[in-house]
């Protein structure tokens, strides 16, 4: 079974085309790293995937069912889950406030919804231990009762990332999860992500190539719209085109 396919998808914005005729499989257990220079269409990619914007052409494939014209909901209930440039939390709740917003189940009856509002969320004992060990899977075990705005940069991120995990993602979009990190904080999230595999299939845009190789089996480079070379890193690190592609974005 394929995690993703993408299939000779295309979106232009007025005359533009932002991304062009891409064919991209990426099967379950996989990570893949998407890298480019700036502007070169990877996080309008992501927003394709996700159905934030309706692709113009072509097609997407989830777990190989057809969800070109789905919407976002729809995908999310197919296990999609994607992290943001810019961090989106509920700054003076705490962190295990966010994560029990997040892993809450809106398929409960709406009475059930509005009876939880007057309870402590404290007596779902069910949602307390999954985040509890969510906590513990990006790091914040610790941090439980701290709100959100007393954490530092990097916690944001492992909150964010444990957010995106509360909802039981098959496969994770990544979007630039280390850009902010210092060094060590770029090397504990790298972990993180690594121990996802092989349960989570992980996509993860990254500026800092040494990241990207490090966690993608496989990577794809994407210049002007277009996937220009796809391989292992050691083969993608020599590849000529992916170089002249670096070196003319160095020199802009």
């Amino acid at each position: 079974m394929h995690a993703l396919v993408l299939d000779n998808v295309s979106k232009s914005f007025g005359g533009i085309d932002a991304v062009s005729n891409v064919d991209l499989t990426i099967t379950v257990g996989e990570s893949r790293a998407l890298i480019g220079p700036n502007g070169a269409g990877k996080t309008t990619l992501f927003n394709l995937v996700t159905g934030e914007i309706p692709v113009d052409e072509g097609r997407v494939l989830l777990f190989d069912r057809d969800l070109t014209r789905e919407p976002v909901q729809k995908r999310i209930a197919s296990q999609l889950g994607r992290t943001y440039q810019m961090s989106n939390l509920f700054d003076q709740l705490t962190v295990q406030e966010n994560l029990f917003l997040a892993s809450w189940q809106t398929r409960r009856r709406r009475a059930s919804v509005i009876a939880t509002l007057f309870r402590s969320w404290r007596r779902f004992e069910n949602q307390r231990r999954h985040i509890e060990a969510i906590a513990r899977r990006v790091g914040l075990d610790d941090k439980l009762t701290v709100p959100v705005n007393e954490l530092s940069h990097g916690e944001h991120r492992q909150l964010e990332l444990g957010i995106t995990l509360a909802h039981k993602p098959r496969i994770l979009l990544l979007d630039e999860p280390m850009a902010g990190l210092s060094a060590a904080e770029r090397g504990f999230m790298t972990e993180l992500i690594m121990d996802l595999k092989p349960e989570i299939t992980v996509v993860i845009i990254e500026h800092d190539i040494d990241v990207a190789f490090s966690i993608g089996d496989q990577v794809s480079v994407l210049d002007h719209g277009t996937i220009v070379a796809e391989g292992t890193p050691e083969q993608i690190v020599v590849n000529q085109k992916v170089q002249e592609i670096y070196t003319l974005s160095r020199q802009n």
